[in-house]
């Protein structure tokens, strides 16, 4: 095969691809998500931010993903008030329940 009919692929996370089927599979759930990350530093403070991510969203509950254990125990704490912060800054009672995750955080970058 020549090299002008090369194809390179950079490898992608599966999350990408899964990202990709739930925004068209349920689209409106995308949005939500998309919303949210965008409202993020807003509603949970810079700080938390940093070390924190959503990452889905199903029914009401919202899944974060945390770096690291003690933050998790932190944000266990503070789960009621974000939840309020968070339906106040998207205009609209979305969320009724939070589940923090131990994960990679991604910058809060929609993957």
């Amino acid at each position: 095969m020549s090299d002008s009919r090369k194809i390179l692929l950079k490898p992608v996370h599966i999350s990408e691809i899964l990202d990709d089927v739930v925004k068209k599979i349920r689209p409106e759930r995308y949005d939500t998500l998309s919303r949210l990350c965008r409202i993020w530093s807003e509603a949970v403070g810079i700080i938390n931010a940093k070390y924190t991510s959503p990452k889905a969203i199903k029914g009401n509950e919202l899944i974060v993903i945390v770096s690291n254990s003690p933050l998790l125990q932190q944000l266990n704490f503070m789960k009621n008030d974000m939840i309020e912060k968070i339906n106040q800054t998207l205009g609209e009672n979305l969320i009724n329940e939070i589940i923090f995750k131990i994960g990679n955080v991604r910058n809060n970058e929609l993957y």
